[in-house]
């Protein structure tokens, strides 16, 4: 899906008053990684490493890996590109909601597809899938699946490969990575994205974890140079400055909880309860997308039409955190689209 993502605001010619489109940490990339890049900025002149050999090595490093099982990405969607391709022609099972390019990788190297929920996850064998794909934290509602879970899927499934994408892992509290599990089970791969908590998805900087084994397989089909030399360059600053750079998590949860609970008090809208960074909101009896195009026009204001989400209709939105001025422009602003805006039936009738 090229088009149809959020923070699409290219596609506007005036300036917003707030984008809760995206789901990159509402303040921004850190003063010192942007001071940190315009030092570096000499380095375009040079091809970068073909491999970013330098940053995977801290990547192991942090994650207790040797290299060879870590592969950079041009983003983490670059990475799901990649393991589509390495499994092309495969048995893939997908959580819906979530992530439309798990599905556009797969369709683009003719995977037989499955669907799944949430719900279904619990107890579904997956003994008849060659791949599993979802989201922990998922896009767009925020579920997350406890560790322990994933680890008796992992078990159960020994000829299927889980492939967990955590790209909002450390823009939430209360989970843990799935990537401790890679010493125990050789049917994972961990998807990482260093874009949203940092600040700098148009750097576009991920990376996946497996076994050697998978690390092996997927190596067949990486490109040389896919990964530029300022983001390596921002990837090596992140890991060697991660505590002075991360986002205030319990502010994140704060202003979230709050701007959660205040939707929730408007008539005909319902929240989809989220601990991350972002969450869905379903409005009754009118469409996203007509809310869409009032906040832009009447409020300078760009929400996520989230009804292109497989298993999500007309009716639903996805919110990203900013910053208390900000939520609270978009909370009156829904305030008002509730109160001037006539439900879909009143209007037709």
């Amino acid at each position: 899906m090229i088009h149809g993502h959020g923070d699409d605001q290219y596609n506007f010619s005036f300036k917003l008053k707030a984008d809760f489109s995206s789901n990159v940490r509402f303040d921004g990339c850190p003063n010192q990684l942007l001071e940190h890049l315009k030092d570096r900025l000499h380095l375009i002149s040079n091809y970068p490493e073909p491999d970013g050999l330098s940053l995977k090595k801290q990547i192991a490093q942090k994650h207790r890996l040797v290299p060879n099982q870590v592969l950079l990405c041009n983003g983490s969607s670059d990475g799901f590109y990649q393991i589509a391709q390495s499994f092309s022609g495969k048995r893939s099972a997908i959580l819906y909601p979530s992530f439309s390019e798990y599905e556009d990788a797969c369709k683009m190297h003719n995977h037989d597809l499955s669907f799944f929920t949430k719900e279904e996850f619990l107890k579904k064998s997956f003994h008849n899938v060659d791949l599993v794909w979802l989201g922990n934290p998922n896009n767009p509602d925020g579920h997350i699946f406890e560790i322990d879970l994933i680890r008796r899927q992992l078990d159960s499934n020994p000829n299927s490969t889980f492939i967990i994408d955590e790209a909002y892992i450390d823009l939430c509290m209360n989970t843990s990575s799935a990537i401790q599990l890679l010493n125990e089970f050789d049917n994972l791969v961990v998807c990482r994205s260093l874009t949203k908590t940092y600040g700098i998805p148009g750097l576009r900087l991920g990376y996946l974890v497996s076994s050697l084994v998978t690390s092996e397989k997927l190596n067949q089909h990486s490109k040389p140079w896919s990964v530029n030399s300022l983001a390596i360059e921002a990837g090596k600053f992140i890991l060697q400055n991660e505590d002075q750079l991360k986002p205030d998590l319990n502010e994140i949860c704060r202003l979230g909880k709050k701007l959660q609970d205040e939707i929730n008090m408007l008539e005909d809208v319902t929240v989809v309860d989220s601990e991350t960074g972002f969450f869905l909101v379903r409005i009754e009896d009118r469409k996203a997308s007509d809310l869409k195009k009032y906040l832009l026009e009447k409020h300078q204001i760009l929400i996520r039409d989230a009804s292109n989400f497989r298993g999500l209709n007309e009716k639903y939105f996805r919110i990203g955190i900013q910053k208390k001025e900000k939520n609270d422009l978009l909370f009156n602003a829904l305030r008002q689209f509730v109160d001037e805006v006539k439900p879909v039936e009143a209007q037709t009738s």
